[in-house]
């Protein structure tokens, strides 16, 4: 055989071996990113639930539906990526339904615990971060996109509150009106600071400020009282000394 044959032989083999490699890495790169793409819808579908299944109680029938679609949308990406669904999505779709199906019954009394409160102030920045994306995707409209961030705010916003106004509570039960008026202040201070205070909250606030000031007003009336004590007990005990001084 002709040396030039070889050569264009081995050329040809070389050409072919390189193209199935490079094919290979391909095929393997296309792997990797479906993988990867149906880890993110999985975790998009789960993470949607759980946050989902916390804020139910407080979020509106139309969050609501928003959050159960969204959940189908990621779900139904899955499958056309040939993924089949485990056992957390399953669940996540088991709610999407339930939350179509059956709206929240009624507004239930946000937690007072810190510990409670940060749970639920996690989810709404989750909430938050997503309604974000899903409008920068085209997956939300505007007026919908901003109806629904200005209702995860406020729900933070209240969260925050409760918790100030549940130690507060829990303080002027004991007549604590040292730490009622510390829990109060901040409660005060967290609705002044907005820019625009909600109507609905514009009650709470002028309750606030009335219950500072009666506790205010009580604090001050027991200070007055311990100085009178204590200026009685430095003249009795003055009086006693003298006595002893005078008479022993």
């Amino acid at each position: 055989m002709p040396t030039m044959v070889l050569v264009l032989l081995a050329v040809g083999v070389a050409i072919l071996a390189l193209g199935a490699l490079s094919y290979i890495r391909w095929r393997e790169q296309q792997r990797l990113a479906r993988a990867r793409e149906a880890v993110k819808q999985a975790d998009f579908a789960t993470s949607l639930s759980s946050t989902g299944e916390l804020l139910r109680p407080w979020l509106s029938p139309g969050l609501m539906s928003f959050l159960a679609t969204a959940i189908q949308y990621h779900a139904n990406a899955l499958r056309q990526l040939g993924v089949p669904a485990n056992k957390g999505i399953a669940l996540a779709l088991e709610n999407a339904l339930l939350w179509q199906q059956n709206q929240p019954s009624g507004k239930q009394k946000l937690p007072g615990s810190s510990r409670e409160a940060q749970q639920l102030q996690h989810a709404i920045r989750h909430l938050l971060g997503y309604l974000r994306d899903a409008y920068k995707a085209g997956r939300l409209q505007a007026s919908e996109a901003r109806r629904y961030l200005q209702e995860a705010r406020l729900l933070n916003l209240k969260a925050a509150l409760a918790v100030f106004e549940d130690k507060a509570g829990a303080a002027s039960k004991i007549h604590n009106h040292h730490q009622a008026i510390h829990f109060l202040r901040k409660a005060e201070t967290l609705l002044t600071q907005q820019k625009e205070l909600p109507a609905e909250l514009v009650p709470v606030l002028d309750d606030i400020r009335a219950r500072l000031q009666h506790h205010e007003e009580e604090r001050q009336r027991n200070n007055q009282g311990t100085r009178l004590e204590a200026g009685t007990a430095a003249l009795s005990a003055e009086e006693d000394a003298w006595k002893k001084k005078k008479f022993d």
